[in-house]
Protein backbone atom coordinates (compact mmCIF):
# COMPACT_ATOMS: atom_id res chain seq x y z
CA UNK A 1 0.00 0.00 0.00
CA UNK A 2 1.66 3.31 -0.93
CA UNK A 3 0.22 7.17 -0.99
CA UNK A 4 -1.88 8.11 -4.01
CA UNK A 5 -2.93 3.93 -4.71
CA UNK A 6 -6.70 3.32 -5.46
CA UNK A 7 -8.10 0.88 -3.50
CA UNK A 8 -11.22 -1.45 -2.51
CA UNK A 9 -12.29 -2.32 1.09
CA UNK A 10 -15.13 -3.43 3.15
CA UNK A 11 -15.55 -0.90 6.07
CA UNK A 12 -15.83 -3.11 9.72
CA UNK A 13 -16.20 -1.02 12.02
CA UNK A 14 -17.16 2.97 12.72
CA UNK A 15 -16.52 5.48 14.81
CA UNK A 16 -17.29 9.34 15.32
CA UNK A 17 -16.85 11.77 13.24
CA UNK A 18 -17.95 8.92 10.57
CA UNK A 19 -15.11 7.21 9.95
CA UNK A 20 -15.04 3.93 8.53
CA UNK A 21 -12.44 1.72 9.23
CA UNK A 22 -11.14 -2.06 8.17
CA UNK A 23 -7.62 -4.12 8.29
CA UNK A 24 -6.02 -5.07 5.34
CA UNK A 25 -2.68 -6.56 5.23
CA UNK A 26 -2.17 -5.80 9.05
CA UNK A 27 -2.82 -2.11 8.31
CA UNK A 28 -5.77 0.02 9.99
CA UNK A 29 -7.13 2.29 6.83
CA UNK A 30 -9.80 4.92 7.82
CA UNK A 31 -12.56 6.29 5.19
CA UNK A 32 -14.31 9.13 6.75
CA UNK A 33 -18.02 9.11 5.25
CA UNK A 34 -17.98 5.62 4.64
CA UNK A 35 -20.62 2.98 6.20
CA UNK A 36 -19.83 -0.09 7.96
CA UNK A 37 -20.81 -2.74 5.48
CA UNK A 38 -20.34 -0.49 2.35
CA UNK A 39 -17.53 -1.47 0.03
CA UNK A 40 -15.90 1.13 -1.16
CA UNK A 41 -13.01 2.45 -3.40
CA UNK A 42 -10.37 4.80 -1.87
CA UNK A 43 -7.42 6.58 -2.76
CA UNK A 44 -4.46 6.37 0.22
CA UNK A 45 -3.84 9.69 1.64
CA UNK A 46 -1.30 8.84 4.39
CA UNK A 47 0.34 6.08 5.26
CA UNK A 48 2.02 5.74 8.16
CA UNK A 49 3.04 3.00 11.39
CA UNK A 50 0.79 0.33 10.86
CA UNK A 51 -1.81 3.01 9.50
CA UNK A 52 -3.71 4.35 6.63
CA UNK A 53 -6.13 7.18 5.86
CA UNK A 54 -7.99 7.25 2.77
CA UNK A 55 -10.67 9.68 0.75
CA UNK A 56 -13.61 7.80 -0.33
CA UNK A 57 -14.18 7.46 -4.26
CA UNK A 58 -17.04 5.73 -4.51
CA UNK A 59 -19.41 3.37 -2.84
CA UNK A 60 -18.85 -0.17 -4.97
CA UNK A 61 -21.25 -2.06 -2.46
CA UNK A 62 -23.88 -0.56 -0.41
CA UNK A 63 -24.66 -1.97 3.20
CA UNK A 64 -27.49 -4.15 3.76
CA UNK A 65 -29.40 -1.38 5.70
CA UNK A 66 -29.29 1.35 3.01
CA UNK A 67 -32.96 1.16 1.96
CA UNK A 68 -33.73 4.39 1.35
CA UNK A 69 -33.68 6.39 -1.95
CA UNK A 70 -31.58 9.54 -1.61
CA UNK A 71 -34.26 12.92 -1.69
CA UNK A 72 -31.43 15.07 -1.72
CA UNK A 73 -29.72 16.09 -5.16
CA UNK A 74 -26.47 16.47 -3.73
CA UNK A 75 -26.35 13.04 -1.36
CA UNK A 76 -22.28 12.29 -1.41
CA UNK A 77 -20.88 15.74 -2.32
CA UNK A 78 -21.46 17.48 0.09
CA UNK A 79 -20.19 15.55 2.69
CA UNK A 80 -23.16 15.87 4.87
CA UNK A 81 -26.41 13.77 5.08
CA UNK A 82 -24.46 10.95 5.27
CA UNK A 83 -27.38 8.69 6.44
CA UNK A 84 -29.81 9.70 3.96
CA UNK A 85 -29.33 6.27 2.52
CA UNK A 86 -30.37 4.51 5.56
CA UNK A 87 -34.12 3.81 7.44
CA UNK A 88 -34.67 5.91 10.35
CA UNK A 89 -33.89 3.60 12.94
CA UNK A 90 -30.81 2.63 11.28
CA UNK A 91 -29.57 6.55 11.38
CA UNK A 92 -30.32 6.05 15.10
CA UNK A 93 -28.77 2.65 15.63
CA UNK A 94 -25.07 4.39 13.79
CA UNK A 95 -25.80 7.06 16.08
CA UNK A 96 -26.39 5.47 19.70
CA UNK A 97 -23.28 3.33 19.18
CA UNK A 98 -21.30 6.13 17.92
CA UNK A 99 -22.37 7.72 21.12
CA UNK A 100 -21.68 4.86 23.81
CA UNK A 101 -18.13 4.37 22.30
CA UNK A 102 -17.03 8.30 23.30
CA UNK A 103 -19.09 8.02 26.57
CA UNK A 104 -17.46 4.85 27.55
CA UNK A 105 -14.30 6.14 27.25
CA UNK A 106 -14.80 9.09 29.10
CA UNK A 107 -17.51 8.47 31.81
CA UNK A 108 -18.18 5.82 34.34
CA UNK A 109 -21.85 5.18 36.61
CA UNK A 110 -23.97 6.85 33.56
CA UNK A 111 -27.05 6.00 32.36
CA UNK A 112 -27.61 6.05 29.17
CA UNK A 113 -31.83 6.30 28.12
CA UNK A 114 -31.19 6.04 24.39
CA UNK A 115 -31.54 8.32 21.36
CA UNK A 116 -35.07 10.38 21.49
CA UNK A 117 -36.69 10.02 18.14
CA UNK A 118 -37.24 13.18 16.63
CA UNK A 119 -40.54 13.30 15.00
CA UNK A 120 -39.90 14.93 11.56
CA UNK A 121 -37.31 12.99 9.88
CA UNK A 122 -36.39 15.54 6.83
CA UNK A 123 -36.14 18.66 6.36
CA UNK A 124 -35.55 19.47 10.03
CA UNK A 125 -32.17 21.27 9.98
CA UNK A 126 -31.29 24.83 10.65
CA UNK A 127 -27.61 25.45 10.41
CA UNK A 128 -25.47 25.47 7.74
CA UNK A 129 -22.08 25.42 7.68
CA UNK A 130 -19.74 25.75 4.48
CA UNK A 131 -16.56 24.12 4.35
CA UNK A 132 -14.03 24.84 1.13
CA UNK A 133 -11.34 22.98 0.36
CA UNK A 134 -9.19 21.27 -2.13
CA UNK A 135 -11.76 18.08 -2.93
CA UNK A 136 -12.09 18.65 -6.79
CA UNK A 137 -7.97 19.81 -7.03
CA UNK A 138 -5.84 17.79 -9.25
Amino acid sequence: MKKGEIRQGIITSYSFPNKGSFIEDDIKVTVKNALPGQKVTYQVTKKKHGMAIGRLISVDERADYETEKQFCDNFGECGSCLYQCCSYDAQLKLKEKQVLSLINGVCEGYTYDGAVPNPVKYRYRNKMEYTFGDEYKD
